[in-house]
């Protein structure tokens, strides 16, 4: 007997245009945050989310459902924000930055083991942040939005990036030496906190 889902996607692969406004109303919401922790600029990401349903609707009838249609979902659309980003820097425009100065704060748990965020008065500090996620290879970047921005689980990275939940983890901390490292380099002052959380 097949699964909700199972029927939901049989209908969405049928072409049944009510499946389809059930699939917006879903994930609109969760595509569109996505699209802007990683383009930062509220016009951009609402082209991008259209563009990611397009996507989804275009491709549907090819998902082999060998993951969930979240799984599914999230991987198009971070493939189309990084595809984004790079045709930017292709064009040699220059990113205003992943996360904003306000956002970054504002979605990274306070209680996390990684909190540099209690300088964010300082605006500097706070660019240099998103400056350096701006910098950092696809999967360092893609793994830090889906982790401390829309707040998935390790499990839920690895199934959207197709690797391993020690890879993600590998992943997280690596991202978190780099963006310390920097921070450090512009403000020797931190070095001598060093031990603890920046």
């Amino acid at each position: 007997m097949l699964t909700e889902e199972q029927l939901f996607i049989q209908s969405l692969k049928s072409g049944d245009s009510l499946a389809y406004e059930k699939l917006v109303k879903l994930y609109q919401n969760k595509v569109y945050n996505t699209c802007y922790s990683f383009l930062k600029q509220s016009d951009i990401a609402e082209d991008q989310t259209q563009e990611v349903f397009i996507l989804i609707f275009n491709s549907i009838a090819q998902f082999e459902e060998k993951s969930t249609l979240k799984t599914w979902i999230y991987r198009i659309t971070v493939s189309r924000c990084l595809d984004y980003l790079r045709s930017q820097s292709r064009q040699k425009r220059k990113s205003k930055g992943i996360l904003s100065l306000f956002g970054l704060a504002q979605e990274i748990p306070a209680n996390n083991d990684f909190t540099p965020y209690e300088h964010l008065e300082n605006k500097e500090y706070a660019k240099i942040i998103a400056d350096t996620l701006d910098e950092m290879k696809d999967k360092y970047k893609t793994a830090f939005v889906l982790k401390y921005m829309d707040g998935m689980s390790q499990k839920e990275i690895a199934q959207i990036m197709e690797c391993s939940e020690k890879a993600v983890e590998g992943i997280l901390a690596r991202a978190k030496i780099i963006l310390k490292e920097k921070l450090i380099a512009y403000f020797p002052e931190m070095r001598e906190n060093k031990k603890k959380d920046i």
